[in-house]
């Protein structure tokens, strides 16, 4: 394997001093007391790691450069960043760094809807603007405290600590992007946690699918080890099917002109401080978030709320076809049914002056609910439309 040509360093820290100890792994003298207990399949599995080359080089040496042509070394990369390393049928997972999270336009592009900061002590100087920015566009976000350090415990400080779960409810209605100084250690980490954690994707196929699409991450070899351990811990596989790799992003159109009426995103602010050196990371469960973004599996109707006009615009908009967005817009399951199964609009419909579908209206309208009752009801909508268009 490939990890062979490394062995001369240290397999847990990467220091070049090591030496074979028990026969079965290099470590320096420092490490070796830690390396002498570890099991033979945690070896093997961060030996594997170790052997995986990364696709490409986005900040030369594995750290962030504050170049100025860092836009144009962006150009040159082979995958598009941020990286998504999970795609979904929605905007999926991104990784990237600080200068991804600052360009706003390219988030909302992205359908990025979520943002989780890892490396809030940055925010100062050319990025001091870029938290109200979020807050202004829509975008959700979390500023947790992490460290780069080799005696830093990411899972248990912050993945198992809710990082996870704001990841997993972010997911449900937007695009989540993990960032960290550079987007190689600390957001890789966490990120790679979640595919652990909540979706049993194999470790090593994860890391292998994150180094395709965002080059050199998981320098830090402690945060490696964590990682094994941890999927050791909750029982996923280190090793499964290989992760789909989406390298075109889902583009979702931000609302404007005269539909923005209808579509501003509220905004939530989760673990949020302007005073960014101030901020610090909360433990909270994904219930605690889903206070404000609960979702209600229930597959039932609620009354129609326009049963005369069925939710029909004004004017130029006062036909069958914006009918249908607009109900998808107010959640009413009984009309979104009423047009598609007897007026025969097509679910793919769209409004004319922005390209609007009926589940971006509804996603948009869920960011904005603030009861559990109303958002059960656009976990309905989008359930059932998202199922006639996977058809």
């Amino acid at each position: 394997m490939n990890a062979v040509n490394n062995m001369s360093s240290c397999l847990l820290c990467g220091s070049y001093d090591a030496q074979l100890v028990e026969s079965t792994v290099f470590s320096c003298g420092w490490c070796a007391p830690k390396a002498r207990v570890l099991d033979s399949e945690v070896v093997k599995t961060l030996q594997e790691i170790d052997g995986i080359p990364p696709a490409f080089n986005l900040w030369s040496g594995g750290r962030r450069e504050d170049s100025t042509d860092g836009e144009q070394k962006r150009a040159r990369l082979p995958v598009p960043q941020p990286a998504e390393i999970l795609p979904l049928s929605a905007p999926g997972l991104f990784v990237g760094d600080l200068d991804d999270v600052k360009n706003v336009h390219r988030l909302r592009e992205l359908g990025i809807g979520f943002v989780l900061n890892l490396c809030p002590e940055k925010l100062e100087g050319h990025y001091a603007d870029v938290s109200i920015r979020l807050a202004e566009a829509g975008i959700k976000q979390l500023t947790w405290p992490a460290q780069d350090t080799w005696d830093f415990d990411i899972v248990t400080h912050v993945a198992k600590q809710g990082a996870c779960d704001f990841i997993e409810v972010g997911l449900r209605s937007a695009g989540v992007l993990v960032n960290c100084w550079g987007g190689v250690n600390r957001s890789a980490s966490v990120a790679l946690a979640f595919l652990v954690m909540k979706k049993n994707i194999g470790l090593v196929d994860a890391v292998q699918s994150t180094m395709s699409q965002r080059g050199t991450v998981l320098t830090n070899r402690t945060f490696r080890l964590l990682l094994v351990q941890l999927a050791l811990e909750v029982g996923c596989p280190l090793r499964a099917a290989k992760v789909n790799v989406c390298t075109v992003p889902t583009i979702i159109p931000t609302p404007s002109g005269d539909d923005a009426n209808h579509c501003q995103i509220q905004k939530l602010r989760v673990g949020f401080s302007k005073n960014a050196k101030g901020a610090t990371g909360q433990s909270f469960t994904s219930r605690d978030l889903d206070s404000r973004l609960s979702f209600d599996d229930r597959s039932k109707d609620w009354a129609c709320t326009d049963p005369h006009k069925k939710h029909r615009g004004k004017g130029h908009r006062d036909t069958k076809k914006y009918g249908y967005l607009y109900s998808a817009r107010s959640a009413c399951i009984t009309c979104i049914k009423h047009y598609i199964e007897s007026e025969k609009i097509d679910p793919w419909s769209k409004s004319d002056s922005q390209g609007y579908s009926a589940i971006d209206f509804a996603e948009w309208e869920l960011g904005r609910v603030k009861c559990d009752e109303e958002a059960a009801k656009y976990r309905v909508v989008l359930s059932y439309l998202k199922s006639l268009v996977a058809q």
